[in-house]
């Protein structure tokens, strides 16, 4: 959902005013007890007509109740709320009730007191789909809210095509193009990202998997056919119809398949940014461009399990469920790739930062979120934008692909630039690992790729890219590093940060810092390594650290990040490369990747780790490599780059440690 900030004052106005004409015991305002948590912000909005009403905050901050004969005022005071809460055009019609992971589930008796109907209960992701019997009330949350099996319960929300996206038919072409595909001349989004330029290196990754999570995909189009994943006959899973049928019956999920992987150099149709690739069908949503987010975690998991190396996701929704959370959580742990729309909003886009559009605004380090450009590198006009929760943008505006009934359209949208990146990752990853699989290491070096080459756009810098692990803000997608880059098996981290090949030379390595095994046992964080550089010109910092980490099983997650403090003021960010999770619930493998934008002067650069209360962390040799782009860095020409120097490299003990970071 997208929360704006609860009027707090208008609800304590309209408290005392109802005081006013009746009496002073009539209203209550309390905090919100603590096991609301356990429910999502529009379960809250509820009104219970007999003789008490009960309301909440959007923002959870406040919980509002009164008596029947104030039922006027406590109407219009959940009115006022409801209208923060987007209209959608098409609302949830079920619950989805998490339980506990050990199986224990909400009891029978809960849900006939609640009025909810059991649909399915969904083992792999924990958690029942219900269907409410007649409108939910405060008699439904609080029949759940007693039973200590409910650990969340949510709207299976509707997720759906972004709103926006315009089909023009293209009619078939004649071939006679290079490649031989003849609408190639109308790419214009290949050149732009330098697909052109890869491709005299890498243009075909027959053992990468991309799932087209969408409207399904008409895998008979004959730009798409050769490039179909199948297994016994079948390309995928259908979960709206609950079949194994997933044929596209809206256009989209066809049209972003195009773009990923159309068939290259068949003298018909178009080109994809892959040549050949393998293409899964995962289709949630039906004719209308809209599906529930339990179908949604289910193609997720489905395509997981069936060895998705990337997942290409072109739609939104109203809000977040834990349940699509632990599913995108559940990729990435098994080291598939998320590629996300950041969504579409007509005359201006939004602001991911404040008003989050989900799956793309997600934080889990798979995750891209991808905004549209246009053909003069100008973001889209209804392109979502956020500079720390946007990572990358990508052609989206004008894309001629495929659709149903071997036609091609043009379309317009953020789930037009997202294909782009599922396409590039599937070059990026077939070119550094002749043996891709499914791998937090292989998809973090791929994910890294993609943000160290894009291609700065100074006008894009307050739009995007300002969070790590997106390096570069402003960035635009560009592959044509591979056209220069040697094939080989590399690994995290790469022997030098990955930079753009006509930049090169004038991005240097500014610290390298090898460090030995040692030891930190903390409450709240501690230091691994740090070092001290000098820029001359304000410089987008690259920092890309790594070490084999393992910890006692005292902690449950681990975060690293850099800080740079100095007198004038204070430069964080953080980041986390995944590190495994052992049998024995301990962690290994541990390292970072991240960018920050800092001043001309000196820096200390520190890489630091946090800790679950009381954890022991043991880390063997491991380095610290340290890069500066000059911000004037761009398409003309630098004299001068950021030349530093090492002033030193330190470790920190716990008392530096205290005093730096209290």
């Amino acid at each position: 959902m997208l929360r704006r900030p609860f009027n707090f004052a208008g609800v304590v106005l309209a408290v005392l005013l109802c005081r006013n004409e009746l009496f002073a015991d009539t209203w209550v305002v309390e905090p919100k007890p603590s096991q609301e948590r356990r429910l999502s912000p529009e379960l809250y909005l509820v009104q219970q007509s007999e003789a008490e009403l009960v309301g909440v905050a959007c923002d959870g901050k406040a919980v509002f109740r009164g008596k029947s004969h104030c039922s006027q005022r406590v109407r219009s005071m959940a009115a006022s709320m409801s209208v923060q809460v987007p209209q959608l055009p098409k609302k949830a019609t079920r619950l989805l009730l998490r339980y506990q992971a050990n199986g224990e589930l909400p009891a029978d008796e809960t849900l006939t007191a609640a009025g909810l109907k059991r649909i399915e209960d969904y083992r792999q992701g924990s958690f029942l789909i219900v269907e409410p019997e007649a409108t939910v009330t405060m008699t439904t949350v609080n029949a759940l809210m007693a039973d200590e099996a409910v650990l969340f319960a949510a709207p299976d929300y509707i997720m759906s095509v972004p709103t926006g996206e315009s089909i023009g038919v293209v009619q078939a072409m004649a071939a006679g193009s290079t490649p031989a595909d003849p609408a190639y001349p109308d790419l214009w989004g290949l050149k732009n990202m330098g697909a052109p330029q890869a491709w005299a290196s890498i243009r075909e990754a027959p053992k990468i998997i991309v799932a087209v999570i969408d409207t399904g995909v008409d895998y008979n189009h004959p730009d798409l056919k050769a490039n179909m994943w199948s297994k016994e006959g079948k390309y995928g899973y259908d979960f709206f119809d609950d079949d194994d049928d997933p044929m596209d019956e809206q256009d989209h999920g066809t049209h972003c398949a195009g773009t990923i992987a159309g068939v290259g150099n068949n003298g018909i149709g178009v080109v994809g940014v892959s040549w050949k690739a393998q293409i899964m069908a995962m289709r949630f949503m039906g004719p209308d461009g809209s599906g529930a987010t339990s179908d949604a975690v289910k193609c997720i998991d489905w395509a997981v399990a069936n060895g998705a190396h990337i997942l290409s996701n072109s739609w939104a929704g109203p809000g977040s469920s834990q349940e699509l959370v632990d599913a995108v959580t559940r990729a990435e742990r098994k080291g598939v790739l998320f590629v996300a729309a950041a969504g579409n909003t007509a005359n201006g886009g939004n602001n991911n930062d404040v008003s989050p559009n989900f799956p793309a605004s997600l934080s889990n380090a798979n995750v891209i979120s991808v905004g549209a450009i246009d053909v003069n590198n100008a973001r889209g006009s209804f392109s979502h934008f956020g500079k720390r929760s946007v990572d990358i943008g990508a052609p989206g505006v004008r894309i001629v692909s495929t659709v149903r009934n071997n036609q091609y359209a043009g379309l317009d949208g953020t789930s037009m630039a997202a294909p782009h990146v599922a396409g590039a990752a599937v070059l990026i990853w077939a070119k550094t690992f002749s043996n891709p699989v499914q791998d937090p290491n292989q998809m973090v070096t791929v994910r890294d790729l993609i943000y160290a080459n894009a291609r700065s756009v100074p006008a894009l810098r307050d739009a995007w890219g300002q969070s790590a692990p997106a390096r570069v803000p402003g960035g635009v997608l560009d592959i044509s590093f591979l056209g220069k880059a040697a094939p080989g098996n590399e690994t995290f981290p790469p022997s030098q940060p990955p930079t753009q090949p006509a930049e090169q030379a004038r991005v240097p390595v500014v610290a390298s810092v090898r460090f030995a095994s040692g030891q930190i046992t903390a409450t709240q964080s501690g230091t691994i390594a740090s070092a001290r550089i000098s820029l001359r010109e304000p410089s987008i910092v690259h920092i890309v650290a790594n070490s084999n980490v393992s910890s006692d099983g005292g902690a449950s997650r681990f975060a690293t990040g850099f800080s740079d403090k100095q007198p004038v003021g204070e430069y964080w960010q953080e980041s986390i490369r995944n590190p495994q999770l052992r049998a024995d619930g301990s962690w290994v493998n541990l390292g970072s990747n991240m960018s920050i934008q800092l001043p001309a002067g000196d820096h200390t650069i520190h890489w630091k780790v946090w800790l679950g209360s009381g954890a022991t962390l043991k880390f063997s040799s491991g380095s610290m490599l340290i890069q500066a782009t000059p911000v004037t860095v761009g398409s003309r020409e630098v004299a001068k780059g950021a030349v530093p120097r090492i002033n030193s490299s330190i470790r920190v003990t716990r008392d530096q440690l205290a005093q730096e970071f209290p």
